[in-house]
Parts: C-alpha cells; structure tokens; sequence
C-alpha cells in the first residue's frame, strides 16, 4: 500500500504566554493555557492530558480563574469573563488603564486585581457571581508587570519595570486618601539601565519571591522589605516563577532552563554555617536544574497533589511540557501534543483532496498517484475575519468546503477553474443562511457521504442540519436537533466530537461529559446512548461497511458499539482485558480512528507520535504480547543455553558445518513499516511504498498480530484512506517549526 507521507501544512501554533490550574476549591483539577494569538485552552490532567476546548481569541491576553470561572484580559484594555460552555464572552469590563499586563484572583476568591500599562492596580469585585469594577491604587511611575497575592488576601505584590517591588495594602477597604503602598523594594542595576521585574510571588510564610531582567531570584522579608537571599543561576531574564508549596520554588525564563529552588530545614542550615559554606548558609538553594524547553519559557505552573503533581511548563516553543514535581528531573519530560480539538486536516476520498485550515485561510491540496502535484490547488484567505477560524470540512466528492468562525457558517462550491487547467475555484453560496437556527458559528462541521447534508454542531449544545440538496435554487432547509443532557453534568454541554455513517443514516455526537449520542437522519430523532466511559472519549468514527461506532478514549481503551442493536460488540467487551500494556500505557493517547475498505477487518488509531493497526477479526492470545510495541529480549536462560551448544559445537568441531539450533521462543519476525525504531524522514510529499496487507512471498508467512504499531511518521496531523492502494499521513515535524521561530537564547561555551 502506497503511504503519502504529506508535509506541505505549514501550520505553526501560537506561543504560550500564561498557564494556570484551576483552584484547589473545584472538585477536578483543570489546566488553562492560554497563547499569544489570544486562545485559550483547557485540558484535563486526569484524562492523560487531554485537550477538552479552547476559547478562541480575543487578541492577546493573559488569564486567570475562579472556579468554575475563566478571565481574561489584553493588550485592549479588556478584562472579560468567558462562557465555559458556549465559548464566547460572558461579561467585558474596560480596565480604564490601558493594556493589561497582568492579573490575579485573591485566595477567597472575591477580588481580581490586574496590573495596568498607566502604572495602576486595579481591583474588580468578583464575589458571588458579580464582575464589577471596585478600585484603584495610587498610580506609579512604570507599568505593572508583576503580580501576586499573600496567602491571607490582606496585601499584594507587584513588579514593576523601574527596578522596584512594592507591596500593597488591600485591607485599607474604600476609605479615601489612604496611602495602600506600604513598602518599596529596590532590586540592583546595571549601569543606568532599569532592571524590570518579571515576575513576583508571595509565600506561605509571608517570603516575597521576584524573579528580573538581571537573571536572578530574590527572597525578601515582607515585612522589612530587606533580601533574604539571591540565587543569579540563570544566565538572562527570569519571566516567571511559581511555588509548589512554602518550601519549593520553580524560576524559568530566556536561557531555557528550569531551576527548582529548595528550603532547608534548621539543621542543615546550621550544618552548613558550622562547616562555613558560605553558598549553602542560605534558606534557599538550587536543588535541581533542566532545560526541556528550545526557547524562551514564559509560564510556569504546579500542582504538587497527587494524582496529577506536575510542574507544566511553556513558550515559544508552542508545546507544554509537563514534568513530575515529585521527581523533578530525573523522569522523562511529556511532551504535550499540539493538535486542535477541531481537526486541521480534512480530506474528499473520492476526489482525491486535503483541506487543511489556518488562522483566516484554508487550502486545498491534490494527490497525484505517486506525489504531490506541488502546489495548492486553491487557497481562500480572509474567511475568518478578526475572530479567526474555528472549524472546517470537506465532502467526500470534493464538491463542497464549510468553514466557520465565531459568528457565522460559510459555504463554498469547489469548481474547475475556468481559465488555469488542473486548478480549483471556490464559489461561495451567498443564500446559504449564515447562522443555522438560533447559533451563530459552529464548534464541529461534517459533511454526509453523499454530500446532501451538512451537519453543524453549535455552540448553543444543539446539532443542526442543513440540507444541500436544492442548493441551486437557494433553498437550504434545516432542522435542529437536540441531545438529551441530564442533570448530573448539564454544564458540560460543549460538542467534542461528531462523524456520520457511511449510509448516511446515523450520525454520533459526543461532548464534554462523555454523553455520547446516536440521531437517526432519515427520521431526524434520537435512536441510543452510549453507556458511559471513565475516561474522556478523544474520537469517534463509523465502521465503512457496519453500523458499528468506534469510540476511543484517553486511556488508549477502545469501543465497537453496534448501533442497531444498541450494545457494545462481543468483540469489544473482550478485547479491553486484553488490550496490551505497552499500548495502554503510551504517553500519547488517541487522536482518530481510520478504515480501510479493502481491509475492513482492521482498524487504524493514530495518535500524535503513533500509528496502530487492530485486527477486529481476532483477539490476542495473552495480553501484553505486542511485539511492535516493546522489543522482545530473549530470557536469559536461552541466552546461556544458546552459549553453551555454540561452545559444544566448536569442541567437536562442527561450528561451520551444522547450524546452531536454539530452544525456547522464537523471535516473531514483523512488517517492515510496523518497526518501532525511528528511521530517517523520507523526501517530503512523496509516497513511501509499506505492504500493511500481505507479508512478502520470500518468507513465511508470520503469525498475524492482533496490535501492531509504528512510530515512524510524526507528529502527525492526520491519518486516512485514500482508496484500496493508498493512505495518506500529514505530518508536521518539529524542526520544520523550529526553523518559524525566533532565535532562542544562545550562551557561548569554552571549546565550542
């Protein structure tokens, strides 16, 4: 089978300018992300690090949370609180100080103070549901760019870019010409230059910790305002910290590296004085140091609990690292995906095409028998307006593109071009109704196989339909169709997932609470329920040539439900006891699912860094026996029996004649596109012939494999089938992302 092994989607992810967790006080521990375009991410840690939603953009902007609350706020001056369900703006608020550098809720959550370009602190009223502007301190000189609360919510800390801490007092109330700032702290200089004050925090035990432009970490005395201690392990600025609980610090910045900083306790400080040691006489010393990142690091987060304990780290880079605050750094680093919750890569089967999807353009790619044509086919810019795209599909026969944004479905007609041959025009059908019922954009789109539907699922939780068929009269009707929530989880509403059958009758939807629902199209009515999972579902997909839905969740577990007969497969209620350790217990859980119609009997889930092969024909012999997965070392017992026949065999002279037999197991020989060591990258766009069908006629036939893996192609964007011959994997390698970004810090070395 012919594998195009596509790289011509050039698509970047936007830097990660802040992180937070959600507060200790929500029952389920979240993860925000939020990127310099202004997007917002929530992932859930529990779930093997999955990405739930994003909150598409409002400029750029750092954020911060009061459970189950989201804010936001930017360069435009705008603090916003956000709609977790329907992803859009709740509430908005000028800060009535310009840009928005940085903010931060209180421990009682009922205040947010923000830090503004006019040198003012401001505090909104946020108790109890309000979102209200409440007052502001005294203004100063420079920009805050810093800021943090004390454990009892009585003062705050802010940094600064005229080389001072300051701390402010909060419990002042609304009294008038109060002075609130209470100390100035001054941090060193260079020369005449300002040191800037990159980040602040504030203690347990009332220790203020900063981090600055010079490179290093100061401790100071909250109430004296005097250093306790100056750790300068960085070699350029420190943008930010975080702390895991009183006794552990994290600092990261420009140089890439990621100190942890710890407290020691009374005896091995006075050890250390005894023994005159003068660098550990300190409270604080650097006990660990790693650079996981390739560029500048601009957010730090912790969340030491268990089970998640985990320092999550990010930049320019684009990717979040994730790293075991228990361990830090001795275990791997994971390495978060990157892929959007909607799909960047969408793809026409039948006319042989690939949509991929940017910011405010989409384009459209040809396959040719053996490579790729070279060039786009067609590429529509300005779709998305300020607001950006958030979704995109392709029918099957290539004739129809939708795209959506925050405000509105669009809907193109995919021609010939009339005057360059071999190129594709797009007509977009200005009578299509742009909001579909009573939404406005879409969170999922699909087209159905025949190309006479589009489905829509909305933000508002409702599902609509529109039918394509009298397109040319302008006439679109459409129904709606709504999923039965229940009560226990109504908040979690968001579609996450949707596919239609290949017959076109059956379309599945799944959203944040794991609710996973089946309509009929020919009746437009509900028909099932899926049981519920433990784990977060990631994918869903139709079997071409059964009513069988796979589902896959984050836990690498898998489903077949036979939607007619509204149960799980026999197949699927046995294969989950068996499922291999090795592939449960990958890092990378999975992405999508892909059927090939000439090998209906296998199944393909691919995940960022994998591809994984299933036969639903058979079930494995004993669990944990994939191959592909982990490689097999002959027991030590064979190994010495194998030494000692070849040591009998040489005494009695026959070591050339006969041939060395060895007992016991024999080593299971594998496709060769099924290997797990990592080859070089072939030419890109090119197709790389891999039999994933038969073995080859010069061998004998192996044993078939249940699992079967490769991690050769990656990190990948998608993965499909073209037809019986071809599949198709759209990768976008790391160093291709390297080469859009910035130069990242560099510190000569002797001998370099």
């Amino acid at each position: 089978m012919e594998l195009h092994r596509c790289r011509f989607v050039n698509y970047t992810p936007a830097a990660i300018s802040a992180v937070a967790f959600s507060p200790r006080t929500y029952r389920r521990v979240y993860l925000a992300c939020g990127r310099a375009n202004g997007d917002v991410e929530i992932w859930d840690p529990a779930s093997n690090w999955t990405l739930l939603k994003v909150n598409y953009k409002q400029e750029k902007r750092r954020l911060t949370r009061e459970a189950p609350r989201l804010f936001s706020a930017g360069l435009n001056a705008l603090v916003t609180e956000w709609d977790l369900e329907t992803l859009r703006p709740k509430q908005r608020l000028d800060s009535s100080g310009g840009a928005v550098w940085c903010m931060a809720v209180n421990p009682q959550q009922t205040m947010l103070a923000v830090g503004c370009e006019d040198g003012c602190v401001r505090l909104f009223d946020i108790a109890d549901g309000e979102f209200a502007y409440l007052r502001t301190f005294e203004p100063t000189k420079a920009r805050i760019l810093s800021l943090a609360w004390s454990k009892s919510g009585q003062y705050l800390v802010t940094g600064s870019a005229d080389s001072c801490v300051r701390k402010w007092d909060v419990a002042a109330g609304e009294l008038l010409n109060v002075r609130r700032m209470q100390l100035r702290m001054t941090v060193g200089k260079e020369s005449k230059m300002q040191t800037t004050v990159w980040a602040v925090l504030v203690l347990g035990d009332d220790t203020i910790v900063s981090g600055d432009s010079l490179g290093r970490v100061l401790f100071w005395d909250a109430k004296l305002g005097t250093v306790l201690h100056t750790l300068d392990h960085h070699k350029a600025d420190v943008l930010c910290l975080a702390a895991a609980d009183d006794a552990v610090v994290y600092s990261s910045g420009v140089d890439r590296k990621v100190n942890r900083y710890s407290r020691l306790d009374k005896k091995k400080r006075n050890k250390a004085n005894a023994s005159g040691d003068a660098d550990s006489a300190g409270s604080w010393v650097l006990s660990a140091s790693a650079r996981p990142h390739s560029h500048d690091v601009r957010a730090l987060a912790v969340c030491p609990e268990v089970p998640i304990n985990a320092i999550v780290s990010g930049g320019i880079g684009v990717q979040l690292v994730v790293c075991r605050h228990s361990s830090f750094p001795s275990e791997r680093k994971q390495y978060l995906p990157f892929n959007p919750v909607a799909p960047l890569v969408s793809m026409a089967p039948a006319s042989r095409l690939l949509l991929s999807r940017f910011d405010h353009s989409v384009r459209v790619w040809k396959l040719g028998q053996s490579n790729l044509t070279g060039n786009a086919q067609l590429e529509m810019r300005k779709l998305g307006d300020q607001l950006g795209m958030k979704e995109s599909a392709i029918s099957r026969d290539g004739q129809w593109v939708a795209v959506s944004d925050l405000e509105q479905i669009k809907l193109f007609r995919l021609q010939p071009h009339p005057e360059v041959n071999g190129r594709l025009a797009a007509r977009k059908i200005t009578a299509f109704p742009a909001h579909l019922g009573k939404s406005r954009g879409a969170l999922l789109l699909a087209f159905s196989p025949d190309s006479t539907k589009l489905v829509a699922a909305t933000p508002d939780a409702t599902v609509a339909v529109a039918d394509l068929s009298a397109w040319e009269s302008g006439e679109f009707r459409v129904a709606e169709l709504h999923p039965p929530h229940g009560q226990e989880h109504a908040e979690n509403t968001t579609a996450r997932s949707l596919d239609v059958s290949a017959d076109g009758q059956w379309l599945a939807i799944g959203d944040l609470a794991n609710r996973i629902n089946v309509f009929n199209l020919d009746s437009l009515k509900h028909h099932a329920t899926l049981p519920g999972f433990q784990s977060v579902h990631t994918a869903l997909a139709f079997h071409p040539d059964s009513q069988q839905l796979f589902v896959a969740l984050a836990n690498n577990e898998f489903y077949a439900y036979d939607v007619e007969r509204r149960r799980f497969t026999d197949w699927s209620r046995r294969i989950i006891a068996l499922l291999p350790d090795s592939f449960r217990h990958m890092r990378d859980h999975i992405l999508g699912i892909a059927f090939s119609q000439a090998h209906p009997e296998t199944v393909l889930f691919w995940g960022s860094t994998f591809i994984s092969r299933v036969h639903i024909d058979q079930m494995p012999a004993c669990n944990d026996q994939n191959a592909a997965l982990k490689k097999r070392r002959r027991p030590r017992s064979e190994k010495r029996q194998f030494h000692e026949e070849k040591e009998q065999v040489a005494v009695k002279g026959k070591q050339e004649k006969e041939p060395v037999v060895v007992k016991g197991k024999q080593k299971k020989k594998h496709h060769k596109e099924w290997e797990e060591t990592l080859q070089e990258p072939q030419e890109e766009s090119t197709a790389i012939e891999c039999d994933v069908s038969e073995p080859t006629s010069q061998q004998p036939s192996p044993p078939r494999e249940t699992f079967s893996t490769v991690l050769r192609y990656q990190p990948l964007l998608h993965v499909g089938v073209v037809d019986a011959h071809q599949m198709v994997a759209v990768e976008r390698p790391h160093f291709h992302i390297m080469q859009e970004l910035p130069a990242s810090f560099y510190a000569p070395q002797y001998g370099s």
